[in-house]
């Protein structure tokens, strides 16, 4: 379907959407048709997701510098579609709306090309909350890291899925290049 507008100048857009109200088809011919867009926030609320399409073209943002996308596991898959300049910062919470249908793995598989980037050289992981942040230690003038990728969840829908929060460390690792790391925080 098309989108209501084409915005070929917007910079910024944040939507927020119910359940009911979400196609990905639509989502992402409104973000073709945005391709100055530099920062993308979207907002699932509460409810079941509608099912995602197997296959769509991917969407080039080539100016995107950072999204942040807050969805259940399912609906933020959606994310395969965009391809994303290797700089951008991705920001994920997945929150689990039905909890025996969700799934974070299909997410973590969704996010392995970013997870392997070679730049990748820093990951923290905060267990009592379930964060992993993974960025990058190179050309940074603060010191800091520069994050490239953020994913949240919730530590009891991870457990109940997966068995305990090692499993879920364990299936982030395996999508990554853990060889890459060289600054590792836990706690």
């Amino acid at each position: 379907s098309a989108p209501l507008m084409a915005a070929p100048s917007l910079t910024y857009l944040k939507l927020a959407r119910r359940p009911q109200e979400f196609q990905t088809d639509y989502l992402l011919n409104l973000l073709r048709a945005t391709p100055q867009l530099e920062v993308f926030i979207f907002t699932m609320e509460d409810g079941t997701p509608a099912v995602l399409p197997p296959a769509l073209p991917v969407v080039p943002l080539p100016k995107l510098s950072y999204v942040k996308l807050s969805a259940s596991p399912r609906v933020l898959t959606f994310i395969r579609y965009l391809e994303l300049p290797q700089e951008a910062e991705i920001n994920l919470l997945a929150r689990y709306v039905d909890r025996d249908e969700d799934s974070i793995i299909p997410l973590l598989d969704a996010l392995a090309p970013r997870l392997c980037e070679p730049s990748i050289d820093y990951m923290a992981f905060n267990p009592g909350s379930i964060q992993v942040v993974l960025a990058s230690l190179h050309d940074n003038r603060t010191g800091d890291p520069s994050p490239c990728v953020y994913l949240g969840t919730e530590v009891m829908s991870v457990v109940r899925e997966l068995g305990s929060i090692n499993h879920f460390f364990a299936e982030v690792l395996l999508r990554m290049t853990p060889a890459n790391i060289v600054s590792l925080h836990v706690g």
